[in-house]
């Protein structure tokens, strides 16, 4: 006799509507959060508070509401951020603009051992310079705490959207040396968990976050994408990325799917799919998104090579320029095999440096 499944979740507390269940901590957290961050968004679409401040007093709240009395605020920081407070912006207020915050934060003992007898007066974007936060995932390097200093003095190109983008949205930011913060302010949208519209690698994988969460995950994607090391390179390859198609990159990709109609009937994962991911998802070096590109196509289209071949051919030289056979050509080539050089790698590099630069990409 076939066993019978014990209920899950809110079938085992006895809701049996068919409705979704919600994390009981997250209905808690969005019934204060809510008209606090009702206001506090009236007062950002007035501009009477900017992006960054709006984004550090979401971080603090959040964590004040999760961690009552300041328990997040886990000592200070060693070494502390220390930047030129000339340069922060103008418009970056003092933790007394935000009684709401002070309110939620509820533990003036603290912030005096902290801060001093005037913590009110102190710039909001100081304190991610000086202390260390409880309760923030995967965060040991405290790249939360950089973001937000980083951005306060403007070397951070964040643009703060109240929805998820689409991958096609997040190319054309970053192909404009931008990328997004996203931030979730309503009740429907604080009780949930979500996840960026991607179908991932082998099929839908779920990336669900909390709303804090999610918001620290773009954070964290704008420390990849700023790091010195790779910054131009990725711009580079994201602009190269856009231009396909006449910037409709889907389209290009799309021509080279012979699968694609009935992968979509199946339900089956489908060759622009697999883009969107490097597209939007991925802040690395120039060499690992190209090779991210050439490997997935390739096994994409294992059935048909000469159809890869053909596609691959078109994206390098009536694309991005690069004459046929010639290094560069098989440096693009050689990113997914063993015998890839250290010589290859920097000029694929160089490539998409200079096409982020504007000048002249190819390389013979």
């Amino acid at each position: 006799m076939a066993s019978i499944a014990e209920p899950q979740g809110c079938e085992a507390n006895g809701d049996v509507t068919g409705e979704k269940c919600h994390d009981p901590k997250l209905v808690l957290e969005a019934k204060t959060l809510t008209p606090i961050l009702a206001r506090w968004k009236g007062r950002y679409e007035n501009n009477e508070i900017n992006d960054v401040d709006f984004v550090a007093i979401y971080i603090l709240a959040s964590l004040a509401v999760r961690y009552p009395g300041c328990r997040f605020l886990a000592g200070p920081l060693n070494p502390v951020i220390d930047f030129d407070c000339s340069l922060l912006r103008k418009d970056c207020k003092s933790l007394a603009h935000f009684p709401e915050l002070l309110a939620l934060l509820n533990n003036k003992k603290k912030l005096v051992k902290y801060f001093g007898e005037s913590f009110g007066d102190m710039k909001v974007v100081e304190i991610f310079s000086k202390m260390r936060l409880k309760g923030i995932k995967k965060h040991s390097n405290n790249y939360v705490n950089h973001s937000i200093v980083k951005w306060g003095i403007g070397k951070r190109p964040l643009l703060l959207k109240f929805y998820i983008p689409s991958p096609m949205k997040v190319l054309k930011m970053q192909a404009n040396s931008t990328r997004v913060v996203t931030m979730f302010v309503k009740y429907e949208q604080l009780i949930e968990k979500h996840a960026a519209p991607l179908t991932y690698m082998s099929g839908s994988v779920v990336h669900e976050r909390d709303p804090l969460h999610f918001l620290i995950h773009d954070l964290q994607h704008i420390e990849k994408f700023c790091d010195p090391m790779t910054n131009l390179e990725q711009v580079g390859f994201f602009k190269k990325m856009l231009s396909l198609g006449n910037n409709q990159p889907n389209h290009f990709f799309r021509k080279y799917d012979d699968k694609r109609d009935q992968n979509v009937k199946d339900g089956v994962i489908n060759l622009w799919q697999m883009m969107e991911y490097v597209i939007s998802d991925m802040n690395t070096w120039s060499t690992h998104l190209i090779k991210y590109v050439r490997a997935k196509w390739m096994i994409y289209m294992e059935n048909d090579v000469h159809l890869f071949h053909k596609g691959w051919d078109e994206l390098m030289i009536d694309h991005f320029g690069i004459p046929k056979n010639s290094p560069l050509y098989h440096a693009m080539i050689n990113v997914c095999d063993k015998n890839f050089t250290r010589e290859d790698g920097e000029m694929v590099r160089e490539y998409f440096i200079n096409a982020a630069r504007g000048g002249n990409e190819s390389v013979s």
